[in-house]
Parts: C-alpha cells; sequence; structure tokens
C-alpha cells in the first residue's frame, strides 16, 4: 500500500513538473450521453433514440465513454402540436431538439445547439421519430456545437491549471488520493 502512495505522489510530480511551460494539448475528448428517463411528452425510448442518434452523427470526429466527466445532455421539447387531415388525423408538431455540453461535477456547460423542426405524422410518436432523423452530420451548427465545446473545455483548463495542480496536491497531502486524481 505504501509503496502504491509513493508510486501515485511521484506520477504526479513528475507530471506536475513535466507540464510547466509546456503548451497543453488535448487531442481527444471523450464524451458522455445522458439519457433522460422520458416525461409525459416525451418517452424513454425515444431519448434513447435522439442519443443513439447524436452517437451516429458524431461517431467519427468524437470519442464515446461511459467513463467520461463530459456529459452531452439531449432535450427534446414539444413546442407546438396541431392536427390537420380531413379527419383530424394528421399530427403535426413543432419540436425542439437542444444538446448542452456540460460538466456537472464542476456545474459547468461549455457549449449549446438547439433546433426546431416542424413534422407531421400519424402519430405523435412517429412525429419525434421524424424530428431526430432531422438532424444532420452535415449541420454547420451542429458542427459548432462539438468544435466549440472542445475548445472551451480546452481554454477552462489551460486557463485553471494551475488551481487544479494544487487542489491536486492538497488531496495528496490529506491522502485522499482517489480524488486527487479525479
Amino acid at each position: 500500500m505504501i509503496k502504491l502512495v509513493i508510486q501515485l505522489c511521484m506520477l504526479l510530480i513528475f507530471v506536475v513538473t513535466s507540464s510547466f511551460g509546456q503548451d497543453i494539448r488535448v487531442k481527444n475528448i471523450d464524451f458522455q450521453v445522458l439519457v433522460p428517463s422520458g416525461d409525459a411528452q416525451v418517452k424513454g425510448y425515444q431519448y434513447q433514440a435522439l442519443a443513439s442518434r447524436i452517437k451516429t452523427l458524431f461517431g467519427n470526429s468524437v470519442s464515446f465513454s461511459n467513463q467520461s466527466s463530459f456529459y452531452i445532455r439531449p432535450q427534446i421539447k414539444i413546442l407546438t402540436t396541431h392536427t390537420a387531415g380531413e379527419v383530424q388525423d394528421v399530427k403535426v408538431l413543432k419540436v425542439e431538439l437542444s444538446f448542452t455540453l456540460e460538466n456537472p461535477d464542476l456545474d459547468l456547460t461549455f457549449s449549446s445547439f438547439k433546433k426546431n423542426v416542424i413534422v407531421t405524422a400519424e402519430s405523435r410518436d412517429l412525429a419525434i421519430k421524424k424530428a431526430i432523423q432531422e438532424l444532420r452530420a452535415t449541420d454547420k451548427n451542429l458542427q459548432l456545437f462539438v468544435q466549440n465545446g472542445e475548445q472551451s473545455i480546452r481554454d477552462f483548463y489551460t486557463a485553471n491549471c494551475a488551481k487544479i495542480i494544487q487542489s491536486s496536491q492538497v488531496r495528496i497531502a490529506r491522502k485522499e488520493y482517489a480524488s486527487a486524481f479525479s
């Protein structure tokens, strides 16, 4: 146990001393998609479909991990609902799809995205499904959401590097090793 503590301390000292004066570069930031359980308007499986769509759209440019502290939080809002057609059998919905890129541990939001879509379908469920399918990887605002989010994360950690290292050193001194490396 003492060997492990000493090794962890040595590793931290090495990382701290080797990072001074260097430009910090993060090549890949892992993300995790938080899937809401659903509510009265939007069901859990619809959020699951949106999470799958996010992973499909960002799959080539973003890495996903269940251990990441950076979350993409999707939201689906039904803004308006109308019925149309001769027998009032067609649903016309205005749906807002939005995402935030955040770190809940730090209570920070790094980027956000919103898109309003008007869709028609035979049912509310099909209309939400159509709205989710309207998201495209070529959408410039969606691309900016990821790019701006990653840049905001880099900027935050660059600006707060000294504070983060100092906080870790205090935790090591208190023998709170698990929290020192988180």
